[in-house]
């Protein structure tokens, strides 16, 4: 398939194996991984609207960076968890071979990474409304104070 990979001895079929191996993890180990990182979004974002400390406004921009930066950490964290997962094979690749995989590996978390933040982005704009609601009850509360 691509002839750039050294196929191990008896096995022709490791560049599919790898390419099957990378498509199930990123689908299932890091579908539940991104689902996390969501849910506990949407869970800080109600709690923001529980604090009488800080606007909502506040809180929830705060969130929305730590969102961020997590994500954009997460990609040492897949980097080092495929690279190991796949140790076995790329350690019987040429050097161009594995800078290639390396770049596989890069464009895949690309797109994983990139769909969490535009699935993060599109859940705190749906509560921007809501916030803004928020906010007017906290400034309404705290300034008569």
């Amino acid at each position: 398939m691509f002839g750039w990979f050294r196929k191990p001895d008896k096995d022709q079929n490791i560049v599919g194996r790898m390419m099957s191996g990378l498509e199930h993890l990123m689908a299932t180990h890091y579908k539940g991984v991104s689902d996390n990182f969501l849910r506990l979004l949407r869970d800080q974002i109600e709690e923001a609207f529980a604090r009488e400390d800080r606007p909502p406004s506040e809180i929830v921009q705060a969130l929305h960076h730590l969102f961020i930066e997590s994500t954009n950490n997460l990609r040492y964290t897949m980097n080092a968890d495929i690279e190991a997962a796949f140790s076995e094979w790329t350690d019987t690749f040429e050097p161009r071979s594995k800078q290639l995989w390396a770049q596989l590996v890069d464009q895949k978390i690309d797109v994983f990474l990139a769909e969490l933040l535009a699935d993060g982005t599109r859940i705190l704009d749906a509560e921007a409304k809501r916030v803004k609601e928020a906010d007017n009850r906290w400034m309404a509360k705290n300034l008569r104070r």
